[in-house]
């Protein structure tokens, strides 16, 4: 019995020591040319620094961002299960509890003329900063594809962002003449991506990288080309979209240029913007409309924009391909389940697009699934009838994180 106390009394000692040491508080003065000193104090965090917490609250660039905003910026990470604000004069305090920050996911994609399968794996918030090291390996018939992304948000503390990508892919290519005929083009790269970026104030950021590819592939008609593309790309993003286990308020608009330089063995241009608006949100009811326009010239048959989920539902990956198109999709979130830790949420959805000289339209059910105490993406489930051509799609695929 004695032994019995002993080690509830042990584990017990084990548990508020874990407490302390995990629930420290920090006070961090931050002062502005119009403001008075803001103290800003952090609780719970385990993993993630104090310092890239406000980071990402956006206060160190506004220290007069409501509550509110502050807890919908830090939901959005996907980094935390519970947020909660309080503010009192010029004290701020910050209280988070901080989900699991790593993940190692078999995952497949079914459209119902290919299936891949794959594992996806990697950690958020690796030493405590706000970044990412994500990496996928999927194979099918017909298809391989590697990728690795290193990425930290706030670099050193600071508004500089720093990342860098390898992607690696060996596989066929479908061009479609209709839902069920279609003929195969071979395509093989791998190529380097370093990136760097600014948060110019909470809703602003820019970024340019700068690709090394190497690529060789079939064209239309069949002719094997290689060569190595050099290129540059400059982005611009705002935002104040907030979204927390697939509901959103606010908008953002992302525009990019990308040019290849004189090194380049292929030469092209292209440019595009993307958007999303919550246009409706009432307790689980959420209304979510996303757009996508792109262009481009000279553009290879491997630089072309493909048709995917991402753009437009109720097709096959790959069903279109042309130099330029224009998306709309809209998401309609009905209700949700609650299931132990995971949330389950149906919705319909309407997409159109104008891809190679035609409009295309698909519609549907779906459902995605989300993970309280983990970040990572969604799992999408959607039963899409594309018309024009017509036919059903069923699909299932981890979250557009990595594909």
């Amino acid at each position: 019995m004695k032994n019995i106390r002993m080690i509830f009394l042990f584990f017990l000692l084990l548990t508020i020591s874990n407490e302390m040491l995990y629930s420290q508080e920090t006070a961090i003065n931050y002062k502005t040319d119009d403001t008075p000193p803001v103290l800003i104090n952090i609780y719970h965090n385990r993993v993630l620094d104090d310092l890239v917490i406000i980071k990402m609250s956006g206060l160190d660039q506004d220290s007069q961002l409501s509550p509110l905003e502050v807890k919908r910026r830090l939901e959005t990470t996907g980094l935390f299960s519970q947020v909660v604000v309080n503010k009192r004069n010029n004290i701020v305090d910050i209280i988070v509890d901080e989900k699991s920050n790593w993940m190692i996911i078999p995952y497949l994609y079914s459209d119902g003329n290919s299936t891949v399968y794959g594992v996806a794996g990697g950690m958020l918030a690796a030493l405590g900063q706000n970044n990412r090291i994500l990496g996928r390996y999927q194979f099918g018939k017909d298809n391989r594809e590697a990728a690795l992304l290193l990425r930290d948000e706030y670099f050193r503390n600071t508004f500089w962002a720093l990342g860098i990508g390898y992607d690696y892919e060996d596989s066929f290519h479908k061009i479609y003449y209709d839902r069920k005929t279609f003929e195969k083009r071979h395509k093989s790269y791998q190529g380097l991506c370093p990136k760097v970026g600014y948060h110019l104030d909470p809703y602003f950021y820019v970024e340019a990288n700068g690709c090394w590819e190497k690529h060789k592939f079939e064209n239309y008609e069949k002719v094997s080309l290689e060569g190595t593309q050099v290129s540059n790309k400059i982005s611009g993003i705002w935002s104040n979209f907030y979204l927390r286990e697939g509901l959103a308020r606010g908008k953002s608009l992302r525009v990019y240029y990308e040019t290849s330089n004189s090194y380049s063995d292929f030469h092209f241009y292209k440019m595009g913007a993307f958007s999303e608006v919550s246009l409706f949100l009432k307790n689980d009811l959420n209304w979510i409309l996303r757009s996508n326009a792109e262009m481009g010239s000279s553009l290879a048959f491997y630089q072309l924009f493909e048709s995917s989920a991402a753009k437009l539902r109720g097709f096959n990956e790959q069903q279109f391909r042309d130099k330029y198109y224009i998306s709309i999709q809209n998401d309609f979130f009905l209700s949700s389940l609650h299931l132990w830790k995971i949330i389950v949420r149906p919705l319909l959805f309407l997409d159109g697009a104008y891809f190679q000289k035609g409009l295309r339209l698909g519609v549907g059910p779906g459902f995605h699934i989300y993970f309280k105490t983990i970040a990572m993406p969604a799992l999408q489930f959607w039963a899409a009838y594309g018309i024009n051509p017509n036919g059903l799609t069923i699909s299932l695929s981890l979250g557009l994180n990595f594909k």
